[in-house]
């Protein structure tokens, strides 16, 4: 209690070798495991777990001892073996003050590998228990995440508003409200969408990192889609000339593209196409089929017909 971890230790250590079967002696290995992992002693506090868990099988605090000794573990290096302890404090104790933290671990882990049903029976129950705020945040924002990947765009909104609602910190709120506006575009809703995407790069201050590049790029994106070319190219022109190894670059072209052959530059719409053209790959078709389609549409704006036969076919034959 006065802080005096590195004393307590040694005394808990003392009880432990001169009495080892009292019945303090299981709530010794403990708190001496806790006092360790506080120092970053995380093998001593292994040791000390391990011998609790195995001598006093029945003990009361086994689920304390199996969530210090999984997260000791997983700071040691070795995550499968702390996900396994994890996973029994899940199963063993599910009703266990120690519940939430491993849950949302294994939700994650299970998002990550695409189960998402498991990942979404973990979260479903996070969300009902009395969490801490912050541990639900971060489980609104994945169940969020979750249904983006699956295309539930209406769960988007609903699990990411609350996560705005409940006012989670900054970061939490700005990912949410990203997700928000993603939605608003999914749906359709482009004047909802626009509104949030410029809040957004409002907050990002100018900035072309990938995050402010991404939400320029959303945003310019929804304005063509509302049929505000001349302020999305404005977007999309500046975009390209101050990012470099951009993620997005296709999509980016593309929309280039799209502006240009609206203000009637078809020239200018089949380079931006050509540049996807030469970053084909065989994991993503899509873009460039579109890059192909689009050059034999600027082909017949100019009504230069054999090469929009030709442009048109060759993207048939390759896509």
């Amino acid at each position: 209690r006065r802080q005096e971890q590195q004393q307590a230790v040694h005394l808990y250590e003392q009880l432990l070798e001169r009495y080892p079967r009292t019945a303090q002696a299981p709530d010794a290995l403990l708190a001496a495991a806790r006092l360790c992992s506080e120092l970053s002693s995380q093998r001593d506090a292994v040791e000390l777990l391990r011998r609790l868990t195995v001598e006093y099988p029945r003990y009361q605090h086994t689920d304390a001892a199996l969530h210090l000794w999984a997260w000791a573990l997983i700071d040691l290096g070795h995550a499968d073996a702390g996900d396994q302890l994890l996973q029994r404090v899940v199963t063993e104790f599910p009703r266990s003050r120690y519940w939430g933290d491993p849950s949302q671990r294994l939700a994650e882990q299970a998002a990550a590998r695409n189960d998402f049903a498991t990942a979404k029976q973990l979260l479903e129950r996070l969300l009902t228990i009395d969490a801490e705020p912050a541990l639900r945040m971060e489980s609104l924002l994945l169940r969020g995440k979750i249904a983006a990947t699956e295309k539930q765009w209406g769960d988007v909104a609903r699990f990411m508003n609350q996560v705005v609602e409940q006012q989670g910190n900054q970061s939490q709120r700005t990912t949410a409200e990203y997700w928000l506006a993603e939605a608003d575009y999914r749906r359709g809703e482009y004047t909802a969408a626009a509104r949030r995407w410029a809040r957004l790069e409002g907050e990002a201050g100018g900035r072309r990192d990938a995050w402010g590049a991404l939400v320029s790029l959303r945003h310019a994106q929804t304005l063509s889609q509302l049929k505000k070319w001349d302020e999305a190219y404005e977007l999309a022109s500046a975009l390209a000339h101050e990012t470099e190894d951009f993620p997005q670059q296709k999509e980016l072209d593309l929309l280039l593209a799209r502006c240009y052959l609206q203000k009637e530059k078809p020239a200018e719409a089949r380079e931006a196409l050509a540049r996807i053209l030469e970053r084909d790959s065989d994991n993503d078709p899509e873009p460039a089929a579109m890059a192909a389609w689009m050059i034999g549409e600027s082909w017949l704006r100019e009504k230069r017909y054999l090469e929009a036969v030709t442009a048109y076919l060759n993207g048939y034959e390759k896509y």
